[in-house]
């Protein structure tokens, strides 16, 4: 988790990190201990905005939608390749 500042508009935006396999069409699930931190340490509320960064090397401009029990839902309200990445894998061996 950290904070991105967004060049155009100078906004600070919470940067959360989610399984690919929880990005859907129009929306995103967030579980976890991020759900605690979304909603209890950083107190965001519903129409509040984030970024998600997801492991198909797209970041998400989000709204939150809907809290329940254990997830939230985030409604998608931008999407960009993420080109962060480097370009050559690193192998650690011991």
């Amino acid at each position: 988790m950290g904070i991105h500042y967004c060049e155009e508009s100078e906004i600070t935006v919470n940067r959360f990190f989610a399984r690919s396999e929880n990005v859907y069409d129009n929306y995103i699930i967030i579980d976890g201990s991020d759900v605690n931190h979304i909603r209890n340490v950083l107190r965001m509320k519903p129409g509040e905005e984030l970024m998600i960064i997801a492991g198909n090397n797209t970041e998400y401009l989000c709204s939150i939608g809907d809290y329940e029990n254990d997830i939230i839902r985030l409604d998608i309200v931008e999407s960009r390749e993420n080109d962060t990445e480097l370009g050559a894998r690193i192998h650690l061996f011991q």
